[in-house]
């Protein structure tokens, strides 16, 4: 089930959608939180890379530092392993989102071409990535939010029961 929610996740980079609103943060966090490191990580590189390939690749520079960039949400995900609350998935969040913000567009300032390499081109830079990062916080306090409640939900031990009944057809209407 695990994979399937990650699955489907990651395929909200396909469809239309605000710049940056996507769930894969989300996905990172969440596949770091209930895979193995090794399975978290390639998860993500898989849904990068098979979503990139519709999409278009880019420049290699820059795709390489989003690549890595989303490792650490999968980083933040095993942190959650042992340390689940509210707080710490929040903390995960906000952390992963703005080393995201940080390291994808310092890779746009050296290797884009579209600023000037000095302190102004840097500030420009930042500055005009503002929307991309609201949009990123947004999306991914609300795909994490759903994906850890479908998660939760679908879980649920009755509905759990309920469903391995509809499965292997135990449940009958009287």
């Amino acid at each position: 089930m695990v994979y399937i929610l990650i699955l489907l996740a990651g395929f909200s980079r396909v469809i239309t959608h605000p710049a940056n609103f996507t769930a894969i943060n989300a996905v990172g966090i969440f596949g770091g939180k209930y895979l193995d490191k090794k399975s978290a990580v390639i998860s993500i590189i898989f849904i990068m890379l098979f979503t990139d390939a519709l999409l278009g690749f880019y420049d290699p520079k820059i795709m390489l530092t989003v690549y890595i960039s989303l490792i650490f949400s999968t980083l933040f995900g095993q942190y959650l392993k042992n340390h689940f609350n509210f707080k710490n998935l929040i903390l995960a969040i906000l952390t992963s989102s703005t080393i995201f913000f940080i390291l994808t567009n310092l890779a746009v300032f050296f290797f884009s071409g579209m600023y000037i390499l000095n302190f102004s081109g840097l500030v420009r830079c930042f500055a005009l990535a503002l929307p991309f990062y609201r949009n990123m916080l947004l999306g991914d306090i609300f795909y994490t939010t759903v994906i850890f409640g479908t998660y939760k939900l679908l879980n649920h031990s009755k509905l759990n029961h309920y469903w391995k009944g509809i499965y292997y057809g135990t449940n009958r209407i009287n």
